[in-house]
Formats: structure tokens, sequence, C-alpha cells
């Protein structure tokens, strides 16, 4: 029986796969629909269902229970799809109602959710949605005014329009790493939302989508976020700080800055937080255009701090540096070497975010500067530093970096997003460059060039490998989005 199982979910796979009898619309990614009557409709179980040759879909669903359970399976078929409101609150004939619904399970196996599934299911509280799941439709949750704790699929990659519109109890929810788009109203009106997290490789966050969300307190946009469209977070009544870690992030231009506000009287949009971003950012830009307070991160992109060392009386760091070079010319307080093998030990000038090392050992034909494995050494007059006084070899040390303003925040370019191979915190054509030459180096039998974490953004679909689809994506990403300005995704480039 297992086995007839397995041979039924890989079959309705392929037919997903190669556009056989059921396909995702590529307008709404919602529930799977029949390209032809090769159903049969029956009823099981208070379930109305479809039955396919090779899976079932739930179709609508009628009962009284407070506690249902959707099966895996019905008549050995896979259960792999809820189409759209088949759990919306209507009021049958007979005076039931799913309003009745506290809790439910969902088969492991089901792919899709479409439209408005739960709308209005008022009492329905809990729920944990599959990893196998991928897409969710527009207003899934919306007015659930009971939900309080949901868990979400993994393998998401957009919080649709409206999903959690009204959901009044929801206090927090978990957005999956791999979501790179928040759609219009997707949280708006969630009034006991207090905190939330994007994630690492979300890009957008669509209108009026935490709008009302009135005890919000804190937003973090992280560095992936290049666009918050209209009204994002407008009327979030306790919404106190905005931080803005990508310095290109687009803000609306609008006569009423209504984008962030705390309340809206007679027309005009007020908020008495502040924005924090870098210096000289569109965040800052936003924020002087409208009069608000600005805090600032500091310089971009953020200084790194050098290991801390343990320190004692002061002594004189050095630093020896020997290159195949010719007779050096020395020029006080520069030592630039040309030719022959020479050695020469000349004071170093620390700073922060360089760590000093004993010593650096030139290739032929390169160039060394002084924090970097280079070909020529280039000095600065010596200064004082902490190292250990009876130890004789070169120390290892850097003074204290200076604190930003803001420190409520941590480093948002501690990994790559998706896309920005070369970590300059934004989508070009030289990152598909990039990609496109990591793959044929590989494919050569070279060894890598990039970083565990220039490859993780790189890999745009996610099999594990950077291959000439992913550099061809990031490239028609750069050109839609970037020049062409089109407001597309991640996502809409991997359906």
């Amino acid at each position: 029986m297992k086995g007839l199982r397995k041979i039924a979910v890989m079959q309705a796979a392929c037919l997903l796969m190669t556009g056989g009898a059921v396909m995702l619309p590529a307008a709404q990614e919602t529930a799977m629909t029949a390209v032809a009557a090769d159903y049969t409709e029956e009823e099981y179980e208070g379930f109305t269902i479809r039955k396919y040759e090779t899976y079932v879909e739930i179709v609508k669903y009628k009962g009284s229970q407070t506690k249902v359970t959707v099966p895996d399976y019905i008549d050995d078929l896979p259960v792999l799809s809820l189409a759209d409101e088949v759990f919306n609150s209507y009021v049958f004939p007979d005076g039931s109602s799913n309003s009745t619904i506290l809790s439910m399970t969902l088969p492991k196996t089901l792919l899709n959710i479409g439209k408005n599934v739960f709308h209005g299911c008022t009492k329905l509280e809990t729920l944990a949605i599959p990893d196998s799941v991928t897409v969710i439709g527009d207003g899934v949750f919306s007015g659930c005014k009971a939900l309080n704790s949901v868990q979400l699929s993994k393998k998401l990659k957009k919080i649709p329009d409206s999903a959690f519109e009204s959901c009044i109890s929801l206090t927090d929810i978990g957005i999956p790493e791999k979501v790179t788009a928040i759609g219009g109203s997707a949280f708006k009106g969630c009034t006991a939302l207090k905190e939330i997290r994007l994630p690492e490789r979300c890009t957008s966050v669509g209108e009026r989508a935490f709008m009302n969300c009135t005890n919000l307190k804190e937003i973090v946009l992280p560095g992936s976020l290049t666009e918050v469209a209209g009204q994002a977070f407008k009327d979030c009544a306790r919404l106190e700080r905005v931080v803005v870690l990508n310095p290109k992030c687009t803000f609306p231009v609008t006569e009423n800055p209504d984008t962030v506000c705390n309340f809206t009287l007679n027309g005009t949009s007020y908020f008495t937080g502040a924005i924090c971003g870098y210096e000289n950012s569109s965040a800052q830009a936003y924020a002087e255009e409208n009069e608000l307070e600005f805090e600032s991160l500091g310089s971009f992109p953020p200084a790194t701090t050098a290991p801390a060392v343990t320190t004692v009386p002061a002594v004189t760091t050095t630093r020896t540096v020997t290159a195949t070079t010719a007779p050096v010319t020395t020029k006080a307080p520069v030592t630039t070497t040309k030719a022959a093998v020479t050695t020469v030990t000349v004071p170093v000038t620390t700073k922060p975010a360089v760590t000093t090392v004993s010593a650096v050992t030139a290739k032929p034909a390169s160039t060394t500067k002084t924090a970097v494995t280079t070909a020529s050494a280039t000095a600065k007059p010596a200064v004082t530093t902490n190292a250990a006084a009876s130890t004789a070899k070169p120390v290892t040390t850097a003074p204290a970096p200076t604190a930003p303003v803001t420190t409520t925040t941590k480093n948002p370019y501690t990994s790559y997003i998706t896309g920005d191979v070369n970590g300059d915190g934004q989508v070009g054509a030289d990152d598909a460059q990039l990609a496109l030459k990591e793959y044929t180096e590989v494919f050569a039998g070279k060894k890598t060039t990039l970083s565990a974490k220039q490859r993780d953004a790189a890999d745009i679909d996610e099999n594990g490998k950077v291959t000439v689809e992913d550099a061809q994506n990031i490239l028609k990403y750069y050109t839609e989005r970037v020049v062409a300005g089109k407001r597309i995704d991640w996502a809409d480039l991997l359906k």
C-alpha cells in the first residue's frame, strides 16, 4: 500500500513539473487547477473532493467539529491541494458553519494552499503549515481574529497580499528565511503584533504591509531590502524606530509622508520616532525631506572589528616584509621596493578594522600594501601599541574601534544577500559576471575563487552549486528590476 502511495506522489509531482493535467497559473500562484474535466467530484467525510488520476484536491469542507484533520491520502491518492475558500466561514443552509474550527492538522503531502482558504475562521487559534507547501494564496488567513500562532513552511518564498490581514490576536510570527517579498496588506491590522524579523533575502515590502500594526515598536529592514512601498508602516501608533540597513533602499515620494507614521490627523501624517540608517543614505534623505528624526549608524560599509588581544605595557609594533625585489629606495614615511630579494623592517601604523600580522610574504610580480598581502609596502610613522614586552616576536593588535551612534542593530553585511556576489550591497551586471566566472572555472576543474557566502549569494535557484542559469537570473534581475524599474523579486524569476 505504501508503495502505491509513493508512486502516486511521484506521478503527481511529474504532472506538476511537466505541465500535465494540472499546473500553477502564471498570474496567481495559488491552488492547482485542472486543464480539462479529468476528475470526479465526490463527498468524503465532510469534504468535497476532486479526484484526479494521481492526486486529490480538497474543494470544500462542511462540518461543525472544533478539531479538523485533513488526511494525507484518500483512496491511496495523495492530497496535494486545498482549493480557494475551502474552509471559508460560510453559513450553510442547515445552519452549520466552519467558524467553529479551533485547530487543524494539514496533510504532509500538501503542496499548494489557495486563496482565502481559512478566511473568516474566527475561532481558529493555531495552525502549522507543513514544509512540503511551496505556495499560499492571497488572504489565506485574513479575518482569523483568534489566530495567535502560525508555523509557516520553510519553502515559502513570498508572503502574499492580505495573508494575515486583521488577525488581531497574532503577537509574533516567524518569516521563513527563503521569503523574498512581503505582499501588500500582508499584516495590515495585526494590532497585537509586537515584533517581526524580515529575513536577509527579503527585497520588498508591499503597500500597507504593516499598516495599523499598533503594537509594533521597532522594525529592522535588512540589507537585502531595496524597496518600501507606500503606507507600509502607516498608523503604527507605538512604532519608535525604523532601522534601514540598505543605504540605497527606496521610499516613495509623496506630499504627505505616510509611509512611516504613528497617526494621521486631518489628512496629515505624523511620526514621532526615528529613522535609523547610514550617513548619506536614502534613509537619511527620506528623514530630512520629511523633517523626521534621523539616527546615524555611521558610514557605510561599517568597519570590521579586529580580534581582541591581551595587552600589557606598550611596545612599538613593527612589521617584517619579505619580497623578491631590487634594492630599496626609502622615503620617510614610505618605503618602495622593487627587483631583488630584500628584507625591510618598517614601523606600521595600526588602524581600526585592520589586523596587523607578523610577516607578509609577497609572491614575484605582485604588489604589497600595508594591511594586504601585496608587493609594495607603504609604511607610516610608528605608533605605540599594546603588546607583550617580554615577547621578541611582532604582535598582532588593533585599538578598539569607534562606536557608532546607534548600536541597536547588528552588522547587516556579515552575509551576502541574494545575487550580490561581490558584497557591495546591490545586484549588478558585475555580480552576474562573477557567477559565470565561478561556473566556468569549476567546470574546468579549477579551484573556486569565491567564498562560501559568495557562492550562497550566487546560487539563486538554491541547488547547491553555481550554474549558468544562476548567472542569467542575476543579470535578468538587474536588467528588469534595477534598469527597467519593474517590481519583481527572485520568486518571480524562478517561476
